[in-house]
């Protein structure tokens, strides 16, 4: 549906900025990210996607020299000790259903993990002051058909979403057209 790549240019817009973006992708790999990153700055994407050492090393330096820091494993609380975020830095998880925190691993349930993570994640927000975007997957019924979307609220749309619309300031859902 586009959530990564829309968050990948949101990112790489905040990066051009001066800013620095902590991108948490455990949907997608960090070399996946630096690709994508990468591929925006014109390096070639055929070459990246057949592993072409010198590309490759270009797609990581990209990012790196942008102030993009990527990682795909581990849980948030690991990951943000490693980094430290400092005010207004950029702080992008993909997916709430996909990232893990130290609770979420003891949460019976695909609900109650989505709602740790969602704590920890809006933990992350208050205390380090940074910009914070979150992908989410969508229920099956928003989808499903456009008859059956159209009679759901948007804000219902997220998986396991008992936690997420009340946790978030801002949902976007996007729809194929």
């Amino acid at each position: 549906a586009g959530k990564t790549t829309l968050l990948t240019q949101w990112a790489i817009r905040y990066a051009l900025d001066g800013r620095r973006v902590f991108f948490m992708a455990v949907d997608e790999s960090d070399e996946g990210i630096a690709f994508r990153v990468a591929q925006y700055f014109g390096c070639d994407i055929a070459k990246l996607e057949n592993n072409d050492p010198d590309e490759v090393e270009r797609a990581y330096e990209v990012t790196a020299k942008l102030g993009i820091h990527v990682v795909d494993t581990g849980t948030i609380e690991q990951a943000i000790s490693l980094w430290d975020p400092k005010p207004h830095d950029m702080v992008v998880f993909d997916s709430l259903q996909t990232v893990s925190c130290e609770l979420g691993l003891k949460a019976e349930g695909s609900r109650a993990r989505v709602e740790a993570n969602m704590a920890a994640i809006k933990r992350v927000r208050m205390e380090r002051k940074t910009l914070t975007l979150c992908t989410s997957e969508v229920s099956r019924g928003f989808y499903r058909n456009r008859e059956q979307a159209a009679e759901l609220n948007p804000m219902a749309a997220f998986k396991e979403s008992g936690n997420i619309e009340y946790a978030i300031e801002t949902g976007l859902v996007l729809i194929s057209v």
